[in-house]
């Protein structure tokens, strides 16, 4: 088998997903249901230790090929991220919310968005992939644990 079918047919099975901790992060790349629970968007919800909240975002991807797959889900990953920050800094009213165009500087992001991690990610073949971040007590321990 050619290395570069064996390559092509490992993204069915998984992709290996850098974290902005510039730790690797194996995630299963199931194809997305039409039926998928993932709605888009933030949900937040009350939980042991705190609040966990959680978004997901879809890329378009235009092809089948690996490395347009993998930027795909970085971008969608980057882009919940950056809701959530989003989400944690809007000020809300019984008008809705609202945010700053911009996501004000945290002295350490580095260390500070290990603690965003991606749950799921589906891929549908050459139309997109979906990605949902999370933010949680559990993910904020396992970011500070790493940090030590």
């Amino acid at each position: 088998m050619p290395i570069q079918s064996y390559y092509t047919s490992l993204i069915g099975i998984s992709i290996l997903f850098m974290s902005s901790s510039h730790s690797t992060l194996a995630l299963e790349l199931n194809p997305c249901r039409s039926s998928s629970n993932q709605a888009f968007g933030t949900k937040v919800t009350m939980v042991e230790g705190g609040v966990k909240v959680q978004h997901v975002s879809q890329v378009s991807v235009n092809s089948d090929l690996t490395e347009d797959v993998i930027n795909a889900l970085s971008k969608a990953k980057a882009d919940a991220t950056i809701e959530i920050l989003r989400f944690m800094g809007s000020t809300c009213t019984s008008e809705g919310c609202r945010s700053d165009e911009k996501i004000s500087d945290y002295k350490n992001p580095g260390e500070y968005l290990r603690a965003f991690v991606p749950i799921r990610q589906c891929y549908t073949p050459k139309k997109f992939v979906k990605v949902m971040v999370e933010l949680s007590p559990k993910t904020m321990k396992s970011a500070k644990s790493r940090n030590n």
